[in-house]
């Protein structure tokens, strides 16, 4: 259970991993957060009607978060000869 006042975001849905490999794919490398896609797929993922987060959250899907799924996506790609994450789920 998350410490009290700690606003935790709601793990990946199928549909935003689906869209976050698509962006992988489509690249055929790993963004950055400044990367104008990846600043796409946040708005993207952040207006979803699934994703009610209270309003205030701006760390909800932003530009990092959306980063840092594509490199957690990353290794589990044969071709990538980057390092995996420990503890990082996909």
């Amino acid at each position: 259970m998350p410490a009290e006042g700690i606003n935790r975001n709601p793990p990946w849905s199928r549909e935003e991993t689906l869209l976050a490999l698509n962006l992988y794919f489509r690249l055929g490398k790993l963004p950055d957060d400044s990367h104008p896609e990846v600043i796409r797929l946040s708005q993207i993922l952040s207006q979803l009607p699934t994703n009610r987060v209270p309003s205030g959250n701006e760390k909800f899907r932003n530009p990092n978060g959306v980063a840092m799924k594509l490199a957690n996506l990353a290794t589990l790609d044969p071709s990538y000869k980057g390092r995996a994450w420990i503890g990082v789920s996909s």
